[in-house]
């Protein structure tokens, strides 16, 4: 299951490499001593840096937190644990970030008697391993919306899952924090949401909060992004309709339009329309860069489907006003969609190319980057669920098959043109008797992790090994997930060269790891927790 805590940091120098170290492809592949987690703790992840030092956490809901420290080995020193004995026993995590340059613990606690929801902070010094004061309250508010962790249904009951939203300004000293009042009514067309908005700098301390009730009923708008700049403005991007929630009206005409909300620190609220009626638009993000400005970007089509014609970008500026990046919408090459597909899919493709545009299908955005020379890096990969009910003596069960395909990114020039398009084969399926939500889930040691150095791109992922060196022509091997796998690196260089190379068999080792979850420690190295059962040690990852 997809960890708890968010990894947005970007941290010091390089780790000092003094474990067993080997060299492939030119990147140096470092694994740690063998250690364990404690007993009947979840694993959190791993947060620090050079100068702070390197730390595995976990808890154990109810009673403590504990911090695993690395030595400059990559073993584990020293185990600190931090007493939650007195906190709430129906406490949740929602997630360990770095603002500024200290470390956070939010969770989030439901007072029954009061009906009151609280957000608390508790911020940790993983120099020493330990709280720093007391934890204290954020936000008190009352009943909230949240999901269930498994299912995705609304839940009134005490435990729920996403009740508050957590995103941060590029440079890592703004967040805002969201939540949505519980509904007051059953009717979605009548009834219309209202989200909190609170933002905090980089100490955690409120800059200023408000609440705002949505211009259009449930009925007709989804909210889709939250975002916040250096200036500590909010933004919420919404898919609004005509209507009632449908992609087209009885002409067939499109249905709906995208709005930017944005509010500022003095509590002035501006709606934005985009402008993106001319496509249907698939996917879409909003996220700042270092300056400020704000940036719609994601995948579109011509048609009301699931599948994907190319990219647009649009910049919001600090001004309000929208304009597109260069050309604004740049479609995915032909030739590379029709790469590495069956021949008879590719036939169905030709044909089906004398008519219209063909497209990439069930395409989720994964990456972003807006480069300092003005380029933008957009990288995603094909990814759905089938459910099947079958039934048992029992009664009715079901199961969940999550598919992870191929991945597509695109480079587009400061100049407005399409440097590259490349698509990376893979074939990844792993099956579940639970339905797990969430937008970045993952389940077990599929998807993949992207990172930049020097102006080339990485991706890290679970393959089959037949697929190394897989012709163009040819469809890719499947992996399913638990059975094995290579830990597998595709390279995109700066003029779109691809190479591709493994860095161990999973089953040689005799440990797994989720690539999804790999984090970055330094400019060129990133570190993972390897694992089998309670046996794990740390890997570490150093670009050549």
């Amino acid at each position: 299951m997809k960890k708890l805590i968010s990894y947005a940091f970007m941290l010091g120098a390089a780790l000092p490499i003094m474990a067993q170290t080997t060299t492939i492809d030119k990147f140096k592949v470092t694994f740690g001593s063998e250690f364990e987690l404690p007993k009947k703790h979840w694993d959190l992840g791993i947060i620090g840096s050079k100068e702070d030092g390197i730390v595995q956490l976990s808890y154990q809901p109810g009673k403590d937190l504990s911090m695993q420290r690395f030595d400059s080995k990559l073993s584990v020193s020293k185990t600190d644990v931090a007493d939650i004995s007195k906190m709430p026993a129906s406490f949740m995590n929602d997630q360990f970030t770095k603002l500024g340059d200290k470390y956070f613990w939010f969770f989030s606690t439901w007072d029954k008697k009061a009906e009151k929801e609280h957000l608390n902070i508790q911020q940790i010094d993983v120099k020493t391993g330990k709280a720093v004061g007391q934890s204290r309250d954020l936000i008190t508010v009352s009943k909230l919306e949240g999901t269930s962790p498994y299912g995705g249904f609304m839940m009134i009951a005490t435990q729920k899952s996403g009740k508050f939203q957590f995103v941060k300004s590029k440079d890592d000293k703004i967040m805002l924090v969201t939540y949505r009042l519980l509904h007051t009514s059953r009717d979605d067309s009548k009834s219309k949401e209202t989200v909190g908005f609170n933002v905090f700098d980089e100490n955690a301390k409120k800059m200023w909060s408000k609440e705002v009730t949505m211009p259009y009923p449930e009925e007709m708008m989804s909210i889709k992004d939250y975002a916040t700049d250096k200036n500590g403005n909010a933004f919420l991007l919404m898919k609004v309709y005509d209507g009632a929630k449908k992609e087209k009206d009885k002409k067939g005409n499109r249905g709906y339009h995208y709005e930017v909300m944005k509010v500022t620190p003095s509590g002035d609220v501006k709606n934005l329309k985009l402008g993106t009626e001319k496509y249907y638009v698939n996917e879409i993000r909003i996220i700042d860069n270092e300056q400020g400005d704000l940036y719609c970007t994601g995948y579109y089509s011509n048609n009301a489907k699931s599948s994907s014609d190319g990219v647009f970008t649009l910049k919001i500026g600090q001004d309000n006003r929208i304009s597109p990046i260069n050309k604004g919408y740049y479609e995915f090459p032909s030739e590379v969609l029709k790469e590495f597909i069956s021949a008879r899919a590719k036939r169905k493709l030709e044909e089906k190319e004398k008519d219209e545009d063909i497209e990439a299908s069930n395409l989720k955005i994964k990456q972003i980057l807006y480069n300092a020379d003005g380029s933008i890096v957009v990288a995603g990969e094909e990814a759905f669920v089938i459910w099947r009910m079958y039934m048992t003596n029992a009664g009715p069960r079901f199961r969940y098959d999550y598919y992870y395909k191929d991945i597509l990114a695109i480079k587009i020039s400061a100049a407005g043109e399409v440097e590259w398009c490349r698509k990376i084969p893979k074939r990844q399926k792993g099956t579940s008797t639970v339905l797990f939500t969430g937008e970045d889930f993952v389940l077990g040691n599929m998807s993949y992790e992207m990172f930049e150095y020097e102006g080339d791109y990485y991706f890290l992922y679970t393959d089959n090994v037949k697929n190394l060196a897989l012709a163009k022509d040819k469809e890719p091997a499947y992996h399913i997930s638990g059975a094995g796998g290579f830990l597998v690196y595709a390279k995109i260089e700066k003029d779109g060269a691809v190479s591709k190379g493994k860095f161990f068999d999973y089953r040689e080792k005799k440990m797994n790891l989720n690539p999804d979850d790999f984090v970055r420690i330094s400019e060129n190295q990133i570190l993972n927790r390897a694992y089998d059962g309670r046996r794990s040690k740390a890997l570490l990852v150093t670009f050549p």
